[in-house]
């Protein structure tokens, strides 16, 4: 169960997630309501959280592509 107010704050989570580039959590975020599952007090946020959220997973999302991105050009020889 998931109340119309927590789905509210849900969906300006995604929202604002999708203004910031964060392409996963759009992604993370209809899947969740395609398949009705949601995280007990994953929802359960302040207003202040919604930006600090948003930017550790823009952080994490830019590092996982630093982090690919070294891999892709490093010097070691290809297989």
């Amino acid at each position: 169960y998931i109340s119309l107010q927590e789905l509210g704050k849900f969906r300006d989570l995604i929202v604002e997630a999708k203004h910031k580039g964060v392409e996963i959590a759009v992604a993370v975020g209809k899947r969740m309501l395609d398949e009705n599952v949601f995280i007990f007090g994953a929802v359960d946020f302040n207003e202040a959280s919604v930006a600090e959220t948003i930017n550790q997973l823009t952080q994490l999302q830019n590092a996982r592509v630093r982090f690919a991105y070294g891999k892709l050009t490093s010097d070691t020889e290809t297989e």
